[in-house]
């Protein structure tokens, strides 16, 4: 595994997490920088998740991939232990 280091994942590992490729980001920044807004207005940019995993889900890739084990531990922050993630730009 990863230098015998292994991975934590906090409570069930439900949680759903959004992500998108570095590239994507870079290219929602240029976009903003090469049209910006008017004197005064907020830059918009909407979200351009490419998609959503559960927690447990990505350790699982990393760990199949890697070899490396997963621990689960107890989570120290204040959240439901499976949830949905709405990426919706309504």
């Amino acid at each position: 595994g990863a230098m015998g280091v292994p991975l934590t994942v906090y409570g069930t590992g439900g949680q759903t997490r959004a992500f998108i490729h570095i590239t994507d980001t870079a290219r929602c920044i240029e976009i903003a920088i090469k049209k910006p807004p008017a004197s005064g207005e907020r830059v918009e940019i909407f979200n351009q998740i490419a998609e959503t995993r559960r927690v447990r889900d990505v350790a699982a890739l990393v760990a199949e991939q890697t070899g490396v084990d997963v621990n689960l531990l107890p989570t120290p922050r204040q959240e439901a232990a499976e949830n949905e993630l709405d990426v919706s730009n309504e």
